[in-house]
């Protein structure tokens, strides 16, 4: 599986070493849309104490209750991995039907995240029967894991901070907090 990297990474990953908030700050996004929460924390935590963006961030992932992960992914694990992958367009244009016949092939191996996707999908038909693409496209970032379908963590990075410019936390404080670029 490929995922999503930042260009120039090794120039941020520099800059975050040398304590650079914004750099920590994008690859922390990075993290999350990849599903790396535990270093999406790490960036983001480093970056908290100069970026309200960065504090925002941090509360965000704070919402989200982690999944516990299993010692060892089946097959049919792999299979929706892969069936999201493609239904939310990771790295690639989203492809629907590819997305479909992978959903289709975790539900076969007894994955009850897909079964709930696949009904949730087929849940708003287009008058003739067929798939609606625009319902299947609002449903790419959704969890399907728990009974009540929630955001995916990586969906969060649509909806996460960044502060407006790169020089954002080197002006004065009070400055920053008259600018209220992040929600109390």
């Amino acid at each position: 599986m490929t995922s999503l990297r930042l260009p120039l990474r090794q120039m941020l990953e520099r800059a975050a070493a040398e304590g650079d908030t914004q750099a920590h700050i994008e690859l922390g996004l990075e993290a999350i849309v990849n599903g790396d929460l535990r270093s999406a924390r790490q960036h983001l935590q480093a970056a908290a104490p100069h970026s309200r963006a960065a504090a925002a961030n941090l509360k965000l992932l704070d919402l989200k209750d982690a999944r516990p992960a299993s010692a060892a992914a089946t097959e049919a694990d792999r299979l929706l991995e892969r069936a999201q992958r493609a239904h939310r367009g990771v790295v690639v244009p989203a492809n629907y039907a590819e997305a479909m016949r992978l959903y289709q092939a975790a539900a076969a191996q007894g994955s009850a995240a897909a079964k709930r996707m696949l009904a949730l999908i087929t849940s708003r038909p287009q008058p003739d029967g067929t798939i609606n693409i625009a319902w299947m496209s609002q449903l790419a970032w959704l969890d399907t894991a728990n009974n009540l379908p929630q955001l995916d963590t990586r969906s969060l990075s649509t909806m996460m901070y960044r502060d407006p410019t790169p020089l954002f936390d080197l002006l004065p404080d009070e400055w920053q907090r008259r600018l209220n670029t992040v929600p109390r």
